[in-house]
């Protein structure tokens, strides 16, 4: 299984999950102007700075979405720089567990969408 067992805070409410990169945040490997963070992050034995901007209203989306889902992080890119990225990112502890297609070496099939737009 890619979760563990449903804790008892969540029994009863539906998972929500989020896709990391391009959604929750913007992240580039090359310096940007006023980035929220900056993460540093080993690929194929160099160190690299993350240059990442939080989407606006992100951490009031998390820390409500937090009260009324069970809320994953998925991301298709390495754990090893979505774990540091979420530790700045997840200020209300809202995010029960994180997935990485790599660490989980299989893909996520979810049989419904819903899609939220701004506009």
């Amino acid at each position: 299984p890619l979760l563990p067992p449903i804790a008892p805070k969540h029994v009863g409410k539906k998972c929500l999950v989020l896709d990391l990169d391009q959604t929750l945040v913007h992240i580039n490997i090359m310096p940007i102007p006023d980035p929220d963070f900056v993460v540093p992050v080993q690929i194929e034995h160099q160190w690299h700075n993350m240059y990442v901007q939080k989407r606006p209203g992100v951490d009031e989306f998390l820390r409500q979405m937090g009260e009324l889902y069970e809320v994953v992080v998925y991301t298709a890119s390495l754990g090893s720089y979505a774990d540091p990225v979420m530790d700045h990112l997840d200020i209300y502890n809202a995010v029960s567990h994180r997935l990485s297609s790599w660490a989980a070496r299989t893909w996520i099939i979810l049989p419904t969408y819903i899609y939220c737009t701004s506009g």
